[in-house]
């Protein structure tokens, strides 16, 4: 199975959930048997080189400068999307195309829509031998657009965000329609994407986990009354879900004589802002290992109720043993239950009174955290996601195979354009 993978960047390092989701795919699908040739821009900071070869993945890289973001005003694609659609990476899709036979042509995430144009052209001329297109969600971006640009306070920026939401609508909508089946991240993705597509083949393919598993922790009175916010905070809802969690909670903190430690990768800008306005706050900014950080705290904290998707930092929390106090909504995709092994909240003020009243309850807090880990140990695994996606290429590439034997006899026969045309669309 020859997989021609379309994402955005070199995955590595995996400073965000983007990258953690596409790097874990593409090397379980490799694993399980997939021959994988991997289009994607570079990064300054990445751990590959154009051409570079590892066991069943191809890593064809273009320039690691993106396009400018304003480039997309004048476009009909969104920000995302036409940041991505640069000379060296149309160059490499061209000659990828042009290159090798292939199974299937993968787009990860919305980022390489840009390149669907390129790819229906090639599928069509290449008649019974196309490769099936996959498209891997890793949000329902329509839905997640539109909540982004209600947020926006400006007006200005919120009618550019209204207008690149609507952009984003019809490249989504693109891909799906072109696609012989969809992954979503999560099963509350996944019913939007039936609800709108209910003759697609819609999979739910939650990721895996490849980080540090932490066998034993008892959470004692001895350590810091530490609550730990952990995330990527390059992006501007999850900069507003932050800001708007700390104002309402860091004076009830400051008040209980609990600590908060922020985790994660922002601007410097950004971070420099947070800690003139939190000065009891410790922002770290980007760390080379979470571990050290969570092995501290009493209680991890999930605050992202605009974001959409699988949150891939709950993983971390439960597998190092920490248990989750959230605001409703924010937790999608983990078989985690108020009460018994995560404790949810309606308002940040509720979180944060949450926090306060359990941070000294060191038997709920180890009942939680156990309960968790013992709920998400045997679910979440990497081999079986690539498993499942290659069983998926394979049907869809039957189902493919078959469509054009039946097209082919339907036109022996002398059958109608419209019968010919019924025969392709039920393949």
């Amino acid at each position: 199975m020859r997989c021609l993978w379309l994402t955005l960047a070199d995955p590595d390092p995996p400073t965000n959930g983007q990258y953690l989701y596409s790097g874990g795919l593409i090397k379980a699908l490799a694993s399980a048997g997939g021959e994988v040739h991997v289009v994607a821009l570079a990064r300054p900071d990445g751990r590959r080189h154009h051409g570079l070869h590892e066991r069943n993945i191809r890593w064809s890289l273009g320039g690691h400068r993106p396009g400018s973001k304003y480039r997309s005003l004048f476009s009909s694609m969104p920000i995302h999307v036409a940041r991505t659609s640069t000379p060296a990476m149309r160059r490499l899709l061209r000659g990828k195309l042009a290159g090798l036979h292939w199974d299937a042509v993968i787009f990860d995430s919305i980022t390489p829509g840009w390149a669907l144009r390129s790819v229906a052209r090639h599928c069509s001329a290449a008649g019974d031998n196309a490769p099936v297109v996959g498209y891997v969600a890793h949000n329902h971006e329509g839905r997640l657009s539109a909540e982004v640009a209600k947020i926006e306070s400006r007006w200005l920026k919120r009618w550019m965000r209204q207008l690149d939401a609507a952009k984003m609508r019809r490249v989504e909508r693109m891909l799906i329609r072109h696609a012989s089946f969809v992954t979503a991240i999560s099963l509350e993705d996944c019913s939007l994407f039936d609800a709108e597509w209910p003759d697609k083949s819609i999979i739910a393919l939650s990721p895996g986990y490849g980080g540090q598993y932490v066998a034993e922790r008892r959470i004692g009175v001895e350590m810091p009354r530490r609550a730990v916010i952990l995330g990527s905070f390059d992006w501007s809802a999850k900069r507003a879900n932050l800001r708007e969690f700390l104002r309402a909670a860091v004076p009830l903190f400051e008040t209980a004589a609990v600590e908060l430690q922020v985790v994660g990768n922002a601007e410097t800008q950004f971070l420099d802002k947070l800690r003139g306005e939190f000065p009891t706050v410790d922002f770290t900014g980007r760390v080379d290992d979470i571990a050290p950080y969570l092995c501290q705290a009493r209680v991890a904290i999930a605050t992202e109720r605009i974001g959409g998707g699988f949150k891939l930092k709950v993983l971390d929390y439960v597998f190092h043993r920490v248990p989750i106090v959230a605001l409703d909504g924010s937790i999608t995709g983990v078989p985690l239950h108020e009460g018994e092994n995560i404790r949810l909240c309606s308002d940040e003020r509720l979180l944060a009174r949450t926090v306060i009243q359990i941070i000294d309850d060191v038997e709920t807090l180890n009942r939680m955290q156990d309960s968790a880990y013992r709920a998400c140990r045997p679910m979440f695994d990497w081999a079986g996601r690539g498993q499942q996606l290659l069983r998926q290429l394979h049907r869809s590439v039957l189902a493919s195979r078959q469509a054009g034997v039946r097209t082919r006899r339907t036109a022996a026969t002398g059958g109608t354009a419209h019968e010919m045309f019924d025969s392709q669309a039920r393949g």
